[in-house]
């Protein structure tokens, strides 16, 4: 057998790594400290999360929450935040600077993460066109997962199975 040693790395100038460990240091120390896990915050139904940073534990925590979507002053497209919160679902908008800290707790808004766009107090008009296409966009949505679940087929329409995944591999 071959040992291979895993070299240093500076974690400290790697922002994404960095703030994965203050994360984890969070939560075990946490659980040393007999706090436990932390509960997750309650948000009323439809709320769109605003923050300068959120850590991973946080949006993992989002899910089945009312949080329909989140923004953040800081991170990047291929941050854990920006992953997870794609995996759940949540519309996301991160890096979005500082003219996020202008938006008051209650404020209404439109989140158009598509187009890397909040609008704070839409007017009656524009929130109409983002419900328009909110609710096409998840009926478009539904009808990809259903489509998901039929089993898959080749050209003559035969059902795949596994025996014909292993054939292929010989």
């Amino acid at each position: 057998k071959t040992a291979y040693e895993i070299p240093k790395r500076d974690w400290s100038s790697d922002v994404c790594s960095s703030d994965l460990l203050l994360d984890l240091e969070r939560q075990v120390l946490a659980v040393l400290g007999g706090e436990g896990e932390p509960m997750p915050r309650r948000f009323a139904p439809g709320t769109i999360l605003l923050a300068d940073d959120l850590l991973p534990s946080d949006v993992a925590a989002l899910e089945g929450a009312a949080v329909v979507g989140l923004c953040s002053v800081r991170g990047g497209p291929t941050s854990h935040v920006a992953i997870l919160a794609a995996s759940l679902g949540l519309p996301a908008i991160v890096a979005a600077g500082e003219a996020l800290h202008g938006v008051t707790d209650g404020t209404l808004l439109i989140l158009d993460a598509a187009s890397g766009l909040i609008t704070p107090n839409p007017d009656p008009a524009a929130l109409a066109d983002a419900t328009a296409r909110l609710e096409a966009a998840n009926v478009r949505r539904d009808g990809l997962l259903a489509a998901a679940v039929t089993p898959a087929t080749d050209r003559k329409s035969t059902r795949l199975n596994s025996s014909h995944v292993s054939e292929s591999r010989m």
